[in-house]
């Protein structure tokens, strides 16, 4: 593999992870409704842990990593 070959492979893997980590970034901190002492109130994604209680509403986005873990957990369980 010549050097150019390699320059434009590492150029392209770069800009693939600069914008995954800018996508990333938006979702992580995208708004959703926590159940907290009884009310509900605003929370970023990447603050959200396992026993939260999360109000979805129809077409909501949900970040999928989250969900599948909570699944997991509940699958375990039954």
């Amino acid at each position: 593999m010549h050097i150019c070959e390699y320059n434009s492979v590492y150029n392209v893997k770069c800009f693939e992870w600069l914008n995954r980590h800018r996508s990333d970034n938006r979702v992580n901190n995208r708004k959703v409704q926590v159940l907290i002492d009884r009310k509900l109130q605003s929370k970023k994604w990447m603050d959200i842990q396992v026993g939260d209680i999360i109000k979805l509403e129809n077409n909501q986005f949900v970040t999928v990593s989250k969900l599948f873990i909570s699944l997991l957990r509940l699958a375990f369980f039954l």
